[in-house]
């Protein structure tokens, strides 16, 4: 129950980009545009930082970590690794020690990375000319494209 108002109270900060919101404890002037939760461990995806909490203790959760070195815009967390965009790359850091978060790879995407996210071993990313690709990154050094196809109108996509 003290996770889920938690997460409430994560989601409700999410809500708005207009203004600062507190949380009581050492977590504070956070705006995260997108928040993970990963056991006892909420990543705070912020303009310029990847922030890592330690939320085990909901009434008073502790800034453990900023992964600012790797860090250059939007993040999507799942299980131990944590995807962050670039302008053209995405970062793949291993956050399964929130302390030590560390470079694993850096992708290369073919374009300007509007948004994207991850299910499985497949990288889905909208580029800003349209275009969206899926890529296969089951081997994360050597990421392989599965297809990509421009979204306008009625077109489908189509893989290789």
């Amino acid at each position: 129950m003290k996770r889920l108002a938690l997460l409430f109270l994560l989601m409700s900060i999410m809500i708005s980009t207009y203004g600062v919101y507190h949380i009581e404890g050492v977590l504070k002037n956070i705006n995260p545009q997108a928040i993970t939760l990963v056991g006892d461990y909420a990543f705070l995806a912020c303009t310029w930082e990847l922030k890592i909490a330690d939320i085990s203790d909901p009434g008073n959760p502790q800034l453990l970590n900023v992964a600012s070195p790797h860090y250059q815009g939007k993040a999507v967390v799942r299980d131990t690794l944590a995807y962050i965009s670039g302008y053209q790359s995405i970062n793949v850091i291993d956050v399964s020690e929130p302390m030590e978060p560390e470079l694993v790879a850096e992708l290369a995407i073919a374009g300007q990375i509007s948004k994207f996210t991850v299910d499985g071993h497949i990288l889905y990313v909208f580029l800003n000319d349209l275009v969206m690709q899926a890529i296969d990154i089951s081997d994360l050094s050597d990421p392989q494209i599965l297809g990509s196809c421009t979204v306008q109108g009625s077109q489908r996509c189509h893989g290789r």
